[in-house]
Order: C-alpha cells, then structure tokens, then sequence
C-alpha cells in the first residue's frame, strides 16, 4: 500500500535526521503530529471524531505561548513545550495557533528567529554566524538557507545591503 502524505512526511523526517537535524526539534514534532493525525483519520476502522476548532486560541493562551518563544528563542523550542504553555495537547495546540496567526508554530518561530537575526545583523560588531546562534540556529547553512528564504538574501548580502 502506498500513500503519498505519509511518503512526504517520513522522507522529510528522513531528510532533517541526515542533515542533523537543523530544523530542531518543533519540525521533528510537528511533522511526527500531521502523521499521528493522518493514520487514524485515512486507516482507522472506526474513523475518529473530528473536532473543528473554534476561532483560534483564547488571547491570554496566545500571548502566553509568544512570551515563551520570545523567551526561547536562542534555545530548541519543542512543540509539546508550547502545547504546555497553552495548556493543549499538541495537535490541538496547533491546530488553534495556526488559525490564531495564520501559519504553523514551526514557521512563527522560524519567522521571530530571523527577525531577531535581522535586528543582530545591523550590529557590524555581531558576526554572521553569532547573528544564527543567538537566533536560535543550530548551524550556519541551515541559518543562511531559512534567511534566503524568507528575506529573499544571504545574511551577507543583507548587511551588505544596510
């Protein structure tokens, strides 16, 4: 039996293990999440309930779970850590702060770590590569690789730009 979505997902875990991991440990989770909903929802014989969420995370829930990656953001961030915060399961979790902010806790926090890069890399005395670390990067290349993507530069070439 084949089934795409489940062939995506483990090549993407696959994929983030060879590299070392530099998507951390929210990427690992949240894609360890989509397949825990996915299989029961396509295989189980009794499909579960499905529960729409209702408008996203209560506004005390939400800011709670921004201070923590705020907070954190120089450090590895698990998924279950922000489910906490808000007091969830991590399925849930993520399901509401998506509708809450509009994309996945993985991409808010990929996204708040290179506006803090951005905010470092206007220092000249702060170089590049501490510029990644202090953001929450656990390597160059997959700093410069995130940065490139979502700036539409190098990190480089944005200080060189400032």
């Amino acid at each position: 039996m084949q089934d795409p979505q489940v062939e995506h997902i483990l090549r993407a875990l696959e994929a983030d293990l060879e590299a070392g991991l530099p998507g951390g440990k929210l990427f690992g989770e949240s894609l360890l999440c989509a397949l825990a909903v996915h299989l029961p929802r396509t295989y189980a014989v009794t499909p579960p309930r499905v529960v729409k969420p209702g408008n996203g995370l209560p506004r005390a829930r939400l800011n709670r779970v921004v201070e923590y990656i705020e907070a954190n953001l120089d450090r590895e961030i698990a998924l279950s850590a922000l489910a906490d915060a808000a007091g969830l399961s991590t399925h849930y979790f993520s399901e509401l702060f998506k509708q809450s902010v509009h994309v996945s806790p993985h991409q808010y926090v990929l996204r708040r770590r290179i506006e803090r890069a951005r905010k470092l890399l206007s220092d000249p005395r702060v170089t590049v590569l501490e510029a990644a670390v202090r953001s929450g990067f656990s390597d160059q290349s997959h700093f410069t690789k995130i940065f490139r993507r979502i700036v539409g530069v190098t990190p480089t070439g944005y200080r060189v730009a400032l």
